[in-house]
């Protein structure tokens, strides 16, 4: 039969007792980091997908921006464009108006100093006349007198 020697239970106790110690101070802690561990990196693989959803949401807000503030220049770069083409038609008839008045005005200052000089022609032309009258009432003209006498005449008003 077996004999149940006391080395044997002294043996089987101090496993017990080792297992129990090893229990307490290694299996369990080291359980326990692990478990804290797992849990740690969960809650950042967690919060890792969670940033992602914030980033792909907050790409898709600044690209819904970035488009608008596409449209919203394109707005108003067609704006500013016909208001510049509005204004350049303005300054257009403005210029071509004044052109116009310029011309009439000018039309008008021609018409008025034809007149100035027609009245001074008549003027000058009666003076010759007259003069010329007395200086042919005077004396007997033959046709070579004439001639000198109208040579005189246009050299004295020329000078």
């Amino acid at each position: 039969m077996i004999s149940i020697d006391v080395s044997l239970v002294v043996v089987v106790l101090n496993f017990l007792l080792l297992m129990f110690i090893l229990q307490k101070v290694l299996y369990k802690p080291i359980k326990d980091m692990l478990q804290k561990r797992e849990t740690q990196v969960l809650t950042d693989i967690d919060e890792a997908n969670k940033s992602k959803e914030d980033a792909k949401i907050l790409v898709e807000q600044k690209d819904k921006e970035y488009k608008n503030s596409i449209s919203e220049a394109r707005v108003l770069r067609d704006k500013i464009k016909k208001e510049a083409e509005y204004d350049a038609e303005k300054i257009i008839q403005e210029a071509y108006e004044n052109r116009k008045s310029i011309v009439s005005e000018t039309e008008q200052q021609l018409v008025n100093e034809k007149i100035k000089v027609k009245k001074a022609l008549e003027k000058e032309l009666a003076a010759l006349v007259s003069n010329l009258s007395g200086q042919v009432l005077s004396e007997k003209i033959t046709s070579d007198k004439d001639r000198e006498l109208i040579n005189r005449v246009i050299n004295t008003r020329s000078k």
